[in-house]
């Protein structure tokens, strides 16, 4: 809103210069309508008996009138009409955006609206003009003339459409037939048309086959362990050497076997142990003896059903000693193994040959299948347009000019209300980027947070327009008085944690308002019970004299040079534990080092000690090097700015000189002229607040 004004004036002008524009150049719009009957001869071929609606034959044909009254066929003998040449639609240059010229022929096309209407027999054919009486004429013409050219074409037959479509008619009947006959020339490699169950079931075979040829060589192996067991039981010890008989390896192969021998062997072991240390007549042996019957016992048992399980797998072959007729019928049956498992391989290779041949037939038959639905679909297609001929043939449509369309008395179309609305919405949006980009390019420090974007600082507040006053003890507003209050308070808050401080107050440039501050921060501090020296260490541009009305002889520079002590030049103001030391009137040969040599600095000393808060007033930054000198030797420093009148770029190098001398910021103090009036209420609150002190005292 601090442009409102550039808004404002740029909406304002970009209205003025659009609007004018749209109400000479936008055109209102005519319209005139004319209506078109085409009607059936034969309505039960064109419409249904059970919800009497078109036929989609019908409605096919309509729309295909439409295309018919906007084609070039149609307009081109409107164009040609006398009644058409003379309007002055007819006369009108109009261009593209290109700036090409359009012909009358294509602004026609432009221009006019043809459309069927919603479940009756009417065409409405629409044209827009500029002038009222052109479109009439234009809408009538196009009309009769299309009414003309449909009688024209009703009397030309479509006998060489028909006989085209018959041809290709007969060419795909004739595909279909060679299709069908390849297919079943292929299909004979199998004998079925059903090649997808004749192969389910030869799949199904050959899983039966594989499972059998599988048995078949478990079977053999079995056979062949057989014979290793009877081998294994007929070799003799090594080198001939006697030793205990070997388990029957029939036997061994068995886990229960084993551990039931491995028992037997343990009774007896512990039975020869026993008889060696305890004699035969002990008990414990007939115990032993018992457990070595009973381990034979069980290891018969189990042998027995070893020799049961053989039977079952091998009739015929029995006994447990190895004998040469068993090894040769184990060897015979081997054999006859051997050459069924080979007679089933050779099946199940023959079986998968005739899966694969099934599957290929079946791919083969899917491509023939394939291309018989696209030939299908091609030959209907046919069918259905020879069908639709048949039916125009037979159902021959009455064309006929059902309204011819009035001059119209109002415009029916007027965008140029519309696009003044528009333009005004424009134009405020225009003027509202226009102020955007000024304030985006405006160079000076306006409101608080331009100080936090050009400087990443601590804010303690802002403050309203400064009064232009001589004594700003008595004449200071209730708002700026109040707006001081919250700046000390946050100071305050900052400073807590030293006892005696220095405060310089300074500003980027000069014309800020800082002299004003530096006083009211002083009488704010005074306020709530510190005992304050206010400094006038501006030696350059002194101003305190003039505000507090005090004309001393003898002030800072005489102090500086040695000419007068603390006594002689600090004074004492009407605000209590509020003294002030001014400039006073410079030598011609006052040297401005003495801020620096070490001079100022005994007197910060001496003054710390009297008072609980020194403020200096200080000159600007930028200008002289005095605020950088006293900002080095205070314990905090609050940098002044002026709303509209700092430049960015300056409070920035301000900041940097600050922090390059060493100084140590405290805070900014923004004068904002437009901030005074957020506290209208504050001049009635003041005035009640001392209207009651005054009926209290």
């Amino acid at each position: 809103l601090r442009w409102k004004w550039t808004i404002a004036g740029v909406a304002a002008l970009a209205s003025a210069i659009v609007i004018p524009l749209i109400w000479m150049f936008v055109v209102p719009m005519y319209r005139s309508r004319a209506l078109i009957h085409v009607g059936p001869g034969n309505k039960r071929l064109v419409y249904r008996d059970e919800d009497n609606t078109p036929s989609p034959f019908y409605r096919t044909f309509l729309n295909t009138q439409v295309q018919i009254i906007q084609s070039p066929a149609v307009l081109e003998r409107v164009l040609d009409d006398p009644d058409v040449r003379q309007t002055p639609w007819y006369r009108e240059q109009a261009h593209t955006l290109g700036g090409s010229p359009l012909t009358p022929l294509e602004r026609l096309m432009r221009e006019l609206t043809v459309r069927p209407g919603g479940d009756d027999e009417l065409i409405e054919v629409a044209m827009d003009t500029r002038q009222s009486l052109d479109c009439k004429v234009i809408a009538n013409t196009v009309a009769r003339e299309f009414e003309k050219l449909s009688r024209e074409r009703s009397q030309i037959q479509d006998a060489e459409l028909l006989n085209v479509l018959n041809d290709i008619r007969k060419t795909y009947q004739k595909e279909i037939e060679s299709i069908n006959i390849a297919r079943h020339n292929v299909a004979q490699r199998l004998g079925t048309l059903a090649t997808e169950e004749l192969r389910s079931t030869l799949k199904t075979q050959l899983s039966a086959m594989e499972i059998e040829a599988a048995r078949l060589e478990r079977e053999k192996r079995m056979t062949e362990w057989r014979l290793d067991m009877f081998a294994g039981t007929q070799a003799s010890p090594e080198n001939g050497a006697a030793g205990p008989p070997k388990p029957d390896r029939r036997y061994a192969a068995d886990a229960e076997w084993r551990k039931l021998n491995i028992d037997l062997e343990n009774a007896r072991t512990e039975l020869q142990n026993g008889q060696q240390q305890f004699g035969e007549a002990h008990p414990r042996i007939r115990q032993l003896l018992n457990s070595v019957d009973r381990a034979e016992r069980v290891l018969h048992e189990r042998e027995a059903q070893l020799e049961e399980q053989w039977e079952v797998a091998l009739p015929g072959i029995t006994g447990s000693e190895p004998s040469a007729s068993n090894q040769n019928a184990l060897e015979r049956h081997k054999r006859e193994q051997e050459t069924e498992l080979m007679l089933r391989y050779n099946e199940i290779k023959a079986q998968r040959e005739q899966v694969e041949t099934a599957s290929e037939v079946a791919l083969r038959l899917g491509e023939f299948d394939e291309q018989l639905r696209e030939v299908r679909e091609a030959y209907e297609d046919v069918r259905a347009r020879l069908k639709v001929r048949e039916t125009e043939s037979k159902a021959p449509v009455q064309i006929q000019v059902a309204g011819l369309g009035v001059v119209p008395s109002r415009p029916d179309r007027d965008r140029r209300i519309l696009l003044t609305l528009l333009t005004v919405l424009g134009s405020l949006a225009l003027g509202v980027v226009a102020g955007y980009i000024r304030s985006m390019l405006d160079p000076r420090v306006r409101e608080a947070d331009d100080v936090q974007y050009a400087v990443r600082a601590p804010f303690l507040g802002q403050l309203p327009r400064l009064p232009q006053c001589a004594d700003l003890m008595a004449d200071a507003s209730p708002p700026l008085l109040e707006a001081m209050r919250m700046v000390r308070t946050v100071l305050l808050e900052r400073i807590s944690g030293a006892e005696r401080s220095v405060v310089l107050v300074t500003s980027a440039t000069a014309q800020t308002g800082k002299s004003s501050i530096a006083l009211l921060l002083a009488r704010s501090l005074a306020l709530v019970g510190k005992r304050v020296l206010l400094v006038e260490a501006d030696l350059h541009r002194p101003s305190l004299s003039r505000r507090l009305q005090i004309e001393p002889k003898r002030g800072l520079a005489a102090l500086l040079t040695g000419d007068a002590s603390d006594t002689d030049v600090i004074v004492q103001t009407r605000v209590p534990r509020l003294d002030v030391l001014l400039a006073g009137e410079r030598t011609p040969v006052f040297d401005p080092e003495l801020l620096a040599n070490g001079v100022f600095s005994a007197c910060l000393r001496r003054w710390k000690e009297r008072f609980d808060v020194v403020v200096l007033d200080s000159p600007p930054v930028l200008p002289v090097a005095d605020a950088r000198i006293l900002a080095r030797q205070s314990d905090g420093t609050i940098m002044v700015l002026r709303s509209a009148h700092d430049r960015k770029p300056d409070v920035t190098r301000a900041y940097a000189d600050l922090g390059a001398a060493g100084g140590k910021l405290l805070g900014t103090i923004l004068v904002n002229e437009r901030f005074g009036s957020q506290y209208g209420y504050a001049d009635e609150y003041y005035a009640y607040q001392s209207t009651a002190a005054l009926a209290h005292s």
